[in-house]
């Protein structure tokens, strides 16, 4: 089993054979953007837009069937494997500005993915840093 990693909405993860750590932009081979994720009794999706050499692609990925895993490059699969709940602090609502909100917490869906590749495959976070 390849990494696992587990992206909130709106974030990138560089994928690439010679991914330099201090130009990411310029080195990759892969850029996956992860857009959104629905969250549902029903559906459980993540909308992620992939960007290589030869253009952008947009994927609708489920967590189950073939629309679970995308081939990135020969032997490099992107794999959906479930959605996360985070549950995050709100600002208390208060009475006399009437800002706030009256729920303490929100659930914020995060999606957990798998990456298979071989060794020479890196992978970097967009909010990586350096030790």
């Amino acid at each position: 089993m390849g990494l696992r990693i587990t992206r909130a909405a709106d974030s990138l993860l560089f994928g690439g054979f010679e991914l330099d750590g201090d130009d990411l932009e310029g080195s990759f081979d892969h850029r996956i953007w992860f857009r959104r994720f629905i969250y549902t009794e029903d559906k459980k999706s993540a909308l992620v837009n992939i960007e290589n050499r030869d253009g952008i692609t947009e994927s609708v990925m489920l967590t189950t069937g073939e629309d679970s895993a995308i081939e990135l490059a020969p032997n490099v699969w992107l794999n959906f494997i479930s959605i996360h709940e985070h549950w995050a602090d709100r600002p208390t609502y208060c009475e006399e500005c009437g800002r706030g909100d009256k729920q303490p917490k929100r659930m914020i869906p995060q999606g957990r993915f798998g990456v298979d590749a071989p060794r020479a495959y890196q992978v970097i976070r967009d909010d990586a840093r350096k030790r």
